[in-house]
């Protein structure tokens, strides 16, 4: 089990105003796909459920700009790093 060296320690913003803990964007990556992708469906089968979310996954990875990286898509973003 991990912990904070200290329960009383304030959580440190690295310069933003957006928390980048894992639990929050798992949070936010979840919240994208249920109002992009599932809001509005209703799937016959648990395989067209999973083959929608497979497909929305692949655009959301590569074809979808994110905000984080300036509205590029991560290989964009990816490239420019290069």
């Amino acid at each position: 089990m991990l912990r904070r060296s200290s329960s009383l320690a304030p959580r440190r913003n690295c310069g933003g105003s957006r928390s980048f803990a894992p639990a929050s964007n798992s949070k936010r990556l979840w919240r994208t796909i249920y109002e992009e992708c599932l809001e509005e469906c209703v799937f016959e089968s648990i395989d067209a459920f999973k083959d929608e979310l497979t497909r929305y996954m692949l655009y959301y990875n590569e074809m979808r700009g994110h905000q984080s990286l300036n509205n590029k898509t991560p290989q964009e973003f990816r490239k420019e790093l290069e």
